[in-house]
């Protein structure tokens, strides 16, 4: 079976629109500031889980999607799950920081999470707009590469 290469072209550029426009920053060009920041929120509310608590986000932290998003009923669903799923957080490090192609409005910091109960590593997900405000927080188990 022979297969056309228009075919193979549509199939490259299909790829390529699912990248999602994101780029590796270099390590040395990265925020160390932002970056803290990025880690700071990821661990208070991970932290908060930890305590069976509720982490209450400031518009000065995230944007007011995220705040009024990140109710307690939700915080406490997501808690358990990864309680249930992965036991306690005993640290985050970080895998790699990516940025949007063209204008750098959105800056992804994929964190390395560690748990108790498992040997698995689980990626916590952190997402700041242009502002420095969280916008997306995701945890799923760590693959390389986005």
């Amino acid at each position: 079976m022979r297969i056309c290469p228009v075919m193979i072209a549509i199939g490259i550029l299909f790829l390529s629109a699912c990248s999602g426009g994101y780029e590796r920053v270099p390590d040395e060009a990265i925020d160390q500031t932002e970056l803290a920041k990025a880690e700071g929120l990821a661990m208070k509310i991970l932290e908060a889980c930890d305590a069976g608590g509720f982490a209450h986000l400031t518009t000065n932290e995230a944007t007011l999607t995220m705040v009024d998003g990140l109710t307690p009923d939700r915080q406490r669903e997501a808690c358990d799950f990864l309680e249930e799923k992965y036991g306690t957080l005993e640290g985050l490090s970080i895998g790699e920081v990516l940025q949007t192609v063209e204008t750098a409005d959105f800056r992804i910091y994929r964190f390395k999470g560690s748990f108790k109960e498992t040997k698995e590593l689980v990626e916590v997900r952190i997402t700041l707009d242009k502002n420095g405000k969280m916008s997306g927080l995701w945890t799923m188990p760590w693959v390389e590469g986005l």
